[in-house]
Order: C-alpha cells, then sequence, then structure tokens
C-alpha cells in the first residue's frame, strides 16, 4: 500500500481541551509535518474526516506514578476505547498496554501493532489509566498515537 503525506497522521494528547474525555478533558491534537498541531472545529480534539477511517498502528505513552517511590513495582493500564459521537458514553475498549512501574515510580512503553485498530469519522479515542490516577501533574505524561488514513468504503 501507497500512503501520500497527507495519510499519515501522528496524534498527540492533550488535556483540558473542550468536550474532551474524563475528568482531565483528554483529547488529541494532530500534529502536522511542519509541527503544527490541528484541533478540530470549535476547539475540539481532532476527528477523523468524514468519508475516511484512522487505522492506528503504534502508541507511545508514558506514566509518573503521584507518590514517586512508592509507586515502585506497581502495574499500570492505559486502555483506549472508542467513543461514539452520536451517543456519548457508548464506549467500546479497543487497545490495552501494561507497564510495570520502576524503581523511581516511572514507566512507558512503545507498542507497534500487527493490524492496529480502526477509527470511524462517527467515533473518537477516549484513553484512560488503571488503576490510575490519570493525572495531571503526575499520571498519564506522554501518549502519542501513529496511523494513517484510508477512504471509508
Amino acid at each position: 500500500m501507497t500512503l501520500s503525506a497527507s495519510q499519515h497522521v501522528v496524534l498527540e494528547v492533550v488535556a483540558g481541551m473542550n468536550g474532551g474525555y474524563g475528568p482531565a478533558k483528554l483529547d488529541f491534537l494532530r500534529i502536522q509535518p511542519d509541527a503544527t498541531a490541528q484541533a478540530g472545529a470549535g476547539g475540539l480534539g481532532w476527528r477523523v474526516p468524514a468519508g475516511q477511517t484512522l487505522v492506528i498502528t503504534e502508541v507511545d505513552w508514558q506514566y509518573v506514578h503521584p507518590q514517586g517511590t512508592a509507586g515502585a513495582d506497581k502495574i499500570e493500564v492505559l486502555r483506549l476505547f472508542l467513543e461514539s459521537l452520536a451517543s456519548p458514553g457508548n464506549i467500546r475498549r479497543v487497545f490495552e498496554s501494561t507497564v510495570t512501574l520502576s524503581s523511581k515510580g516511572e514507566g512507558g512503553i512503545s507498542e507497534s501493532m500487527t493490524s492496529g485498530f480502526v477509527v470511524s469519522s462517527k467515533a473518537r479515542i477516549a484513553p484512560d489509566i488503571m488503576p490510575g490516577p490519570l493525572g495531571p501533574p503526575s499520571g498519564l505524561q506522554h501518549l502519542i498515537l501513529r496511523g494513517y488514513l484510508i477512504a471509508d468504503l
């Protein structure tokens, strides 16, 4: 499959977004090749354009326990859900990644998926951490998703 540069997608999670998911109001911005960030209409997070589907193939994330070394050897799980834009609250889990925190209470991982997961223009990606807390200021420090757009058939 040959992809044009415009089909490649890099998404970065940002807290405090208008209409963002959960108490931290997390949503995603699309990082452009010129280092600018693209949000959605009305200050919402970036959404998959109508007529297209997003295939997510890679996830990078980092977590810092709020109590530092007291979080050593604890397990944290990043969960990504799809949430219906038409029926908020209708969510389905599509991805999980687990880390065991270091002696400093920190951890992170880069995941590369064989098939990935797909997101239609009728849904958004909703991140969560278990057992957490999600943060900020501690908790989830970075979350980057990579993938590509294809025509929605």
